[in-house]
């Protein structure tokens, strides 16, 4: 199976994308067009992932990078459908467990004329646990055979990451186990706090 996209998103992500405005802050039940900005912000790259897509006649690839920043965690993701032994398009991604978080949404294209989609609109779930990226409608393209999605990516304040699940869409639905945001464990707060107590100590004891 392919493995340039992988390597073409380290890439770009190592090297930087062109820095633009913020893109569009989703609430729960939140809605917007996409913008086509990339963050402000990648940080670092902490780690990446390429899994395949096999469902409902689509045959693909899905990369995503984890990256920290001053603001916390921040998601991209970016798609393939292959040319060969696919039929169906994806319609739509959704990736999970953002309940409770700041989220910035936006997707833009890696290079110009590159055949990239952009997604039609951004959305959040009522809950707030679903970011979603809609590319089927009226005037947009789906994701079909021989093409790639544009680089999609959540910026989320969460200091934390572990697994997640993203969905992708057309007649049927398959979850792959991405990266998502955590909210920290109860014994991991409880140690940061002490911690934070033990060094107020000292700072006393030496003043």
């Amino acid at each position: 199976m392919k493995r340039l996209l992988i390597t073409a998103l380290v890439c770009l992500f190592t090297l930087g994308a062109t820095s633009t405005a913020k893109a569009v802050v989703l609430g729960p039940d939140g809605f917007a067009w996409t913008v086509g900005n990339a963050p402000t912000d990648w940080g670092t790259l902490i780690t990446s992932i390429n899994l395949p897509i096999d469902y409902d006649n689509i045959l693909g690839e899905v990369t995503q990078g984890v990256f920290l920043n001053d603001v916390g965690y921040l998601f991209a993701y970016q798609f393939e459908n292959y040319n060969e032994g696919s039929i169906n398009a994806i319609k739509r991604m959704t990736a999970t467990d953002f309940t409770g978080f700041y989220t910035d949404v936006d997707a833009f294209l890696s290079e110009e004329e590159s055949g990239e989609i952009l997604p039609l609109w951004l959305d959040r779930s009522t809950a707030g646990d679903s970011v979603g990226f809609q590319f089927f409608g009226p005037g947009g393209t789906a994701v079909g055979p021989g093409s790639t999605s544009a680089i999609l990516w959540i910026q989320t304040n969460a200091k934390l990451y572990a697994a997640g699940t993203a969905h992708f869409i057309n007649g049927g639905t398959e979850d792959i186990r991405l990266y998502g945001p955590a909210v920290p464990e109860p014994t991991s707060m409880l140690l940061f706090g002490m911690g934070v107590l033990g060094l107020i100590g000292l700072g006393r004891k030496k003043a």
